[in-house]
């Protein structure tokens, strides 16, 4: 499964992320797909640079967003953009059982 997350750079007490596309198999710091944004928490107000197509391009693939990506990109309406453009599957009309006609003899 693939995942969109944070990974941790910066000195120890001063954290900057960035904002990934990484296999959730992989370490917190392992190898990522590829890097679609960054996260500073510790700026006034924090810091949040994601590149919106590509968020959408994954997600759309099947990324799942860590809850700390959820919550960032509802507060930036990108989530909210995503749920909006995912298509929902027609509803199945139930079968109605067929009423077996009395044969003629």
């Amino acid at each position: 499964m693939v995942r969109i997350r944070l990974m941790r750079f910066g000195a120890k007490a001063k954290p900057y992320y960035r904002v990934v596309v990484i296999k959730s198999t992989e370490q917190r710091n392992g190898r990522a797909i590829e890097h679609i944004g960054l996260y500073n928490p510790l700026k006034d107000p924090y810091e949040f640079r994601v590149d919106k197509e590509r968020v959408i391009h994954w997600l759309r693939a099947g990324a799942q967003a860590s809850e700390t990506i959820q919550k960032l990109l509802e507060r930036e309406s990108i989530w909210q953009e995503f749920q909006a453009t995912k298509t929902k599957k027609p509803r199945k009309k139930p079968k109605v059982p067929r009423k077996k006609e009395a044969a003629i003899a």
